[in-house]
């Protein structure tokens, strides 16, 4: 059976079968008073109340609570170390959106679930978790799409585009509604950050114009990556080249051959 992932603010992720519910609650994305509803009657419950659901530090949830009269999970919690796409292996796949967003991560069963869903199609950018390396989504082993045509036999709409209407090979939305939560990929934009921070200090001894302005527009291109503290780069960039100015012109006043340049020689 499959859950909807009800967060804070009354959206909808998913759906999610307890094998990927199981690894969300591994990442720190679920926690026992995540509210869930069942694909099936729309019933909810917390995920601390359904069987088979392990969440970290040990014990897997009681197996006799309450749950809908659907058929049962599997009794034995389903570790995340155990998922298996029905053709591609193990890997898990993030969504990258047409921003440069990502989504995810999710194994093979899912992203079908998606695609039949209609917010995944062929075209759609996908990135291994695992190795990084991207492909399209008509490109990766065990992901069904809605259609009995071979993806690549029916030229797709590109994402974002006005729609025909219809059919379900069409495919005019770009994904959308992914079990993003509060994930972050936490390497994005951290060389450009670390980077920043360097050019911001040594702007403040010398160059400015050259140091610290390097350092506001890498503080920028790590925010445009995702990285939190982007924004405090691009920030420190700008008082390291105020600061620099200043520092850079006070000492250059003191400058005995700058005081005569200025007095006309004399």
């Amino acid at each position: 059976m499959q859950y909807f992932v009800i967060w804070t603010d009354g959206q909808k992720f998913g759906p999610a079968d307890v094998t990927v519910l199981n690894e969300w609650a591994a990442q720190g994305r679920l926690t026992p008073t995540t509210e869930l509803e069942s694909v099936v009657d729309g019933s909810r419950m917390q995920a601390g109340s359904l069987p088979g659901l392990v969440f970290p530090g040990g014990a897997s949830t009681p197996s006799d609570l309450g749950q809908p009269a659907q058929p049962s999970q599997p009794s034995e919690p389903v570790q995340p170390t155990q998922t298996s796409a029905p053709v591609g292996g193990a890997d898990s796949y993030f969504v990258i959106g047409a921003d440069g967003s990502k989504y995810g991560p999710a194994d093979a069963a899912t992203l079908s679930q998606w695609a039949a869903d209609n917010r995944l199609n062929p075209n759609s950018e996908l990135e291994n978790a695992a190795t990084g390396a991207r492909a399209t989504a008509s490109m990766v082993p065990g992901i069904i799409f809605p259609t009995a045509a071979a993806p690549a036999a029916n030229p797709m709409q590109p994402m974002g585009g006005p729609s025909t209407g219809g059919s379900t090979g069409q495919y005019s939305q770009a994904p959308t509604n992914y079990p993003r939560a509060d994930y972050s990929d936490p390497n994005a934009g951290k060389t450009e950050f670390i980077v920043s921070l360097v050019m911001s200090a040594i702007g403040l001894l010398c160059c400015p114009i050259v140091f610290s302005v390097t350092g506001i527009v890498l503080g920028s291109m790590a925010k445009k990556k995702g990285h939190p503290n982007g924004q405090v780069a691009m920030i420190l960039g700008i008082v390291s080249l105020v600061l620099g100015c200043v520092i850079g012109a006070a000492v250059n006043m003191s400058n005995p051959a700058v005081q005569s340049l200025m007095n006309g020689g004399r």
